[in-house]
């Protein structure tokens, strides 16, 4: 565990120095954590690398890269990546509409 502190610390120090780092992994948080959760959602769908790019028609390396942030994600594979774990995708570009008044 004190590895683990150790490493985070010393990463912390490294982002306070070099601000082009920060701001990189600033500009990079919301593609990371959208990778990780693609592959939290294949992994429960119980689908290896192998058998998503199967399901997909693409090879391994495309689905590393739809699993991490190397390139642009092309919005149809990623429906197809996420309709062959039996999920679902919802967009949403505008907050809820406000309740109605029952009167």
């Amino acid at each position: 565990m004190t590895d683990s502190l150790d490493l985070l610390e010393r990463f912390r120090d490294l982002r306070n120095k070099n601000p082009v780092l920060d701001g990189e992994i600033q500009r990079t948080a919301s593609r990371r954590a959208l990778a990780a959760a693609l592959v939290g959602l294949r992994r429960a769908a119980g689908l290896t690398r192998d058998e998503i790019a199967e399901a997909v028609g693409k090879g391994n390396a495309d689905m590393s890269r739809v699993e991490s942030t190397a390139g642009e994600l092309d919005p149809e594979l990623l429906a197809r990546y996420i309709d062959a774990c039996r999920a679902r995708l919802w967009a949403v570009d505008e907050p809820p509409p406000m309740p109605t008044d029952p009167e």
